[in-house]
């Protein structure tokens, strides 16, 4: 019997997710979220500003409820798969209330052969506090993106081989504005002059030092504001 689009890739979700937390242990490499949750008695308590999907895959097996901080966001493929697996969620009084003004960073690694979790270490040695976007295809890449940067008011960065078609996703969702970057010197006028909040990245022919100080240079730029004759159409 067939299984439906949506199982199969699911299954293959979790089995590239467990491929890479297993690389991840071998080579020393810790991931940028294994040290803000913690389990205990069939409860999940989150200790962040942001949660994913990507970030909950994996981490519900045996969790009855989920605890986050007030003001946390949670993205609504998350909150979906809170309610299939059966888990209830609630704000915890003990966690530290998050600051609801801050920006999210968030990173993606889609048909590449870049090290997510190696990039955002490498962001984060320089102050920058990351979520992983770990989707399988550049679709549901997108997708979550979406969501995490509409609800978190954040910036992304999503590195992908195939930067013009996802160039062309993100920018038919509300809320995404997302630039390619070129790589030159006119990188920075190029995202501000339309305020994006993604920078898609090729990066061939780029070093894993290129790549991480492009990717902290967007994440901590100045905010831009979008130019009023465009601000309706961009979202």
């Amino acid at each position: 019997m067939s299984q439906p689009n949506g199982q199969i890739e699911r299954i293959v979700q979790e089995v590239m997710r467990r491929l890479r937390t297993s690389g991840s242990t071998s080579s020393g490499v810790a991931s940028s979220a294994t040290s803000d949750a913690s389990e205990s008695g069939g409860e999940l308590r989150i200790d962040r500003r942001l949660i994913s999907l990507s970030y909950l895959e994996g981490r519900l097996d045996g969790v009855r409820h989920v605890r986050i901080p007030v003001g946390a966001v949670v993205t609504p493929s998350a909150r979906d798969l809170l309610t299939e697996r059966g888990v209830r969620l609630a704000t915890a009084a003990a966690c530290q209330p998050c600051d609801t003004t801050a920006a999210e960073s968030v990173i993606g690694v889609v048909d590449s052969a870049v090290c997510i979790d190696q990039l955002a270490k490498d962001v984060e040695r320089e102050g920058l506090a990351t979520t992983c976007i770990a989707a399988v295809g550049l679709v549901e890449a997108v997708k979550e993106l979406t969501e995490v940067l509409h609800e978190g008011q954040g910036r992304g960065v999503l590195v992908t081989a195939r930067a013009a078609a996802a160039v062309c996703l993100a920018n038919r969702q509300r809320g995404l504005r997302a630039v390619e970057a070129c790589g030159d010197a006119d990188d920075e006028k190029r995202w501000q002059s339309v305020a994006a909040n993604l920078l898609v990245v090729d990066p061939a022919g780029m070093s894993r030092f290129g790549l991480t100080q492009l990717a902290k240079q967007f994440l901590r730029a100045e905010a831009a504001e979008c130019p009023a004759e465009l601000r309706e159409a961009l979202g």
